[in-house]
């Protein structure tokens, strides 16, 4: 290169001298690139959960097919607002979405649906107050129906709802026929669902309790798959869900239900010593509380007179209570118990799995607010309505007034069809002649947890009366800020378990009787295992390497950056041209016809054997190659096989799978489009349970006033860039010596490229993406974790609710919170630096010289 002075020149050298001086003798090989982001996270309208339920509220107003209907009004638009109340209040006033918020689990919520049965008369404040002398014919005590937590997100339904106020003054006589809801709103649901709960909870997925799909000593069960057990006595199980430090078995939730029944100053409140308190308004200290205690969740239902201390003396007095509308934990203990009569199941067995399950019969009770056989502990919600514990995939929609509205469920799962399985007749999967099924009772929603026991509601600014009453504010999620779980005493939570048939055994074994030997229940080491709603900032893998065990959670987003010719006098406005990838280098087989590299095909390595489908959120694969051995150890494709896929190739796909680019641009899911260069330079934030726990209370995260400059990873520009290196690939000579390909002459992996990089017609695209969410709540609730250690065809096996009525994978397109619904890269700005090297002929000329 030839100097010039510091007037003249940057640096001491002029671009024309560069130009005139380098080309002939070097090349501009290699280019590195990299991204620098000012990164800064700014929430949108809808990124906090409280926004965002209330956004799906609004969107399910939009979506409805309403029936206006009533009689109470002569002006249409009240009509109209009279019956979007009555439809909204089953499902988000405050209905299935918030009180299910409210309770940290999944709750049904009851209606009536056939006008002239409304249990109430003139006068009345409960409902079912004045059934002694009421509503001749119609005094049945009984809501018609309720309506299932999967309303949601799944069912597609014609309904009949009856307003659902009990105070007289306040009813209206109005009726919502809804006919149907359409996809756009359930689709935003099943997202919002879905990533609450990988977003929020520990491991990303729901509590779980599974039976074992083997043996100890780890063969299925038995060669034909089936179970042993009498069939000459009864064999039980009970599901527990309890919020309780002292009662803890179901003979303590039967003793103390007869507490509270034979004495009339008693009720729940002062019989249970709820281990926290997620939700309440009984926050006087007087004896109202037991009258205020769950009157957030729905109108009050009557009880019975109860003797009530006042002033004046004991006084007998008509009360109410809520257990419909509360969390079947909610007054410390609720249990079903899963029954199978001696003599129901054919034969002497042994039995399968779907014979044992069909045969069941389930019951229920829950430690009553007052007393039991009451109107409102006969319409009390159970444990049903929270967690998967029977077996019915057909589902029952409303054909009439009178049918029961009921969602498909069963807690079987089953491994779906790997390589090679072969099905049987009742649609089962069996390898090496035993059954992959297991039983999984789990929550139908779950979402955080927090401890409100010590919060003390801030008194209304209207209370003028000089006391600190505040029995006008409720304290629990969303109104104060809650505390975390206990992490060191296990017994503070809500948690899941089982018990067999004795019941002051706790069940880690089977024993006579009980179901939980037979079926191979392993339950966790300890209760806190089994604790609903525990929040944490990792994600959970199946893979045996402690490193790679356990996943941060992020938010995220990633600078694509992708180079396009642009040539001019191409049409009025010019034509542009991607770079081509040799589709080799993604799909596999040999770069070019004379060439001896052959490639693996890289697509593959992200296609579930199980599904033949691409990997979606359920499989956190990692962004290096090398680990992708270690996560998938004795992988279908071989070490070998992993040997030849393209390196750079493996982590583009990888980028491409975590985010959201535009269909036309994304050809891992769409193989009709041909492959091209591009870099996606990736920024995120690890998120802390503190941030988590913030944000699921609506308050900004601790990253949210800070600002910083991060730095993407370095990529190597890896394009050929001058037609020589282009002529070195193509010519047949270059490999006649058999040395292979020279990285040096070449360029590390230039030959997967088609095109030349033309520096004079380049230009850019770049462009923001967002990280991927997850947006099917079928995938997230009916679906194991990879049972570590089984694996078929070499693949990690993981069992998939059975009968679920949607598609099980994660859809492609869909609604993306919470990463739509946030920034965090607001500058960016990508560097190139250029390693200048000799021309391949110099340098295959300088070695034969040596030789």
């Amino acid at each position: 290169m030839t100097p010039k002075s510091p007037e003249e020149t940057k640096d001491g050298y002029t671009e024309t001298s560069i130009e005139q001086d380098y080309r002939p003798k070097l090349w501009s090989t290699r280019f590195k690139l990299v991204c620098e982001g000012f990164v800064k996270f700014l929430p949108y309208s809808g990124f906090y959960p409280a926004e965002r339920s209330a956004q799906l509220g609004h969107m399910f107003i939009q979506s409805l097919n309403v029936a206006l209907t009533g009689n109470t009004h002569d002006d249409l638009q009240a009509i109209s607002q009279g019956n979007l109340r009555t439809a909204m209040q089953p499902f988000f006033a405050p209905g299935l979405m918030y009180n299910s918020i409210k309770a940290g689990v999944a709750v049904d919520y009851p209606i009536f649906t056939t006008p002239g049965t409304k249990q109430v008369s003139t006068g009345s404040y409960y409902w079912f107050q004045h059934l002694s002398g009421g509503l001749p014919g119609t005094d049945t005590g009984k809501f018609n129906t309720r309506i299932p937590f999967e309303a949601l997100h799944e069912l597609n339904y014609n309904a009949t709802i009856l307003d659902g106020e009990a105070n007289t003054a306040a009813q209206l006589v109005s009726t919502a026929s809804i006919s149907s809801i359409n996809r756009r709103f359930r689709t935003a649901t099943s997202n919002f669902l879905a990533e609450v709960t990988n977003t929020f909870l520990r491991d990303g997925r729901p509590t779980q309790i599974r039976s074992a799909p083997w043996t100890d000593n780890n063969q299925y069960h038995g060669d034909t798959g089936m179970i042993n057990l009498d069939n000459t006595q009864t064999n039980l199980m009970r599901v527990v869900l309890k919020n309780s430090t002292n009662i803890t078995t179901v003979a303590g939730c039967m003793s103390a239900s007869v507490q509270i029944s034979e004495n009339d100053t008693s009720c729940s409140l002062n019989v249970n010593n709820p281990a926290l308190t997620m939700y309440s308004r009984a926050t006087t200290g007087y004896n109202l509380d037991p009258h205020l205690y769950g009157s957030s969740f729905g109108p009050p239902c009557f009880t019975k007179k109860k003797v009530i201390t006042e002033a004046a003396g004991n006084v007998a007095r008509e009360v109410s209570s809520f257990e419909p509308f509360t969390p079947p934990y909610y007054d410390g203990f609720a249990y079903a118990t899963l029954t199978l009569a001696p003599y129901s199941l054919s034969g002497t067995g042994p039995y399968p799995l779907s014979e044992i399950m069909e045969n069941i019969t389930y019951t229920y009770d829950r430690l009553p607010t007052f007393n039991t056989g009451t109107y409102a502990h006969n319409n009390a919600m159970m444990v049903s309505a929270s967690i998967t514990i029977r077996h019915n995939p057909i589902m029952t929609k409303f054909v009439d007034a009178t049918a029961q509205l009921e969602a498909a469920e069963s807690c079987i799962f089953e491994a779906p069809n790997p390589i090679g399985a072969v099905a049987g007749p009742g649609g089962e999967y069996t390898f090496g002649g035993g059954f992959i099924r297991a039983i999984v009772f789990s929550p139908k929603f779950e979402c955080p947890v927090l401890d409100f026991t010590d919060v003390v509601p801030t008194k209304p600014f209207y209370a003028t009366d000089g006391t600190t009453n505040t029995a006008v504010v409720a304290k629990g999620m969303w109104h104060q800020y809650g505390a975390d779980l206990s992490t060191e005493d296990e017994t503070r939570g809500i948690t899941l378990d089982l018990e067999g048939n004795d019941p002051n055994t706790f069940a880690t074994t089977g024993h006579t009787g009980s179901l939980l030997g037979p079926l191979q229940f392993k339950m966790s080491p300890s209760a806190i295992g089994n604790r609903l709603g525990e929040m944490g900032s990792y994600i959970r893998t199946p893979s045996p390497v402690p490193s790679q065990k356990y996943v941060k959670k992020t938010f995220g987003e990633a600078i694509v950056a992708i180079p396009f010719k642009f040539i001019e006098n191409q049409g009025i406005e010019g034509k542009t041209e991607l770079y081509r990838m040799r589709p080799a280098t993604i799909y596999g087989g040999k770069i070019y016809d004379y060439s001896s590299i052959e490639l693996a095909n890289a697509r593959d390595l992200f296609i579930d054997p199980a599904t033949n489908a691409l990997y979606d959120g359920n499989v956190t694969l990692p962004s290096q190659l090398e680990d992708y051995k270690k996560l998938f150890p004795g992988n279908i494709f071989g070490d070998s096989y992993l040997a030849r896929v393209n390196e750079p190739a493996y982590e583009l796909l990888q980028k491409m799978n975590k985010y959201m680019l535009p269909p036309h641009l994304d050809f891992l899911r769409d193989t009709n489009i041909d492959p091209f260069v591009m870099y996606i330079f990736e920024f995120e934030q690890p998120l802390s349970t503190r941030d988590l726990k913030n944000i699921w209370q609506n308050i900004e995260p601790t990253f949210g006033k800070t600002a910083t400059i991060s730095e993407s990873k370095v990529f190597e520009h890896i394009m050929p860039t001058t037609n020589d290196q282009k002529k070195a690939k193509d010519m047949t000579a270059f490999y006649q010596d058999g040395t292979g390909v020279d990285d040096t002459a070449t360029g590390p992996n230039a030959l997967y490229f088609w095109d030349v990089f033309d520096e004079d017609l380049t230009r850019w695209a770049v462009f923001k993406v967002k990280k991927r969410a997850r947006n099917n709540y079928n995938n997230i609730i009916g679906r194991t974790l990879p049972i570590v250690g089984s694996t078929v065809n070499k693949a990690q096996v993981s069992l998939i609710r059975y009968g679920l009525p949607e598609d099980i994978r994660d859809y492609a397109y869909s609604y993306n919170w919470p990463h739509d619904f946030y920034s965090l890269v607001e500058l960016a700005k990508i560097s190139v630096s250029t390693t200048f090297e000799k021309r391949a002929v110099d340098i295959r000329k300088a070695k034969k010289e040596e030789t």
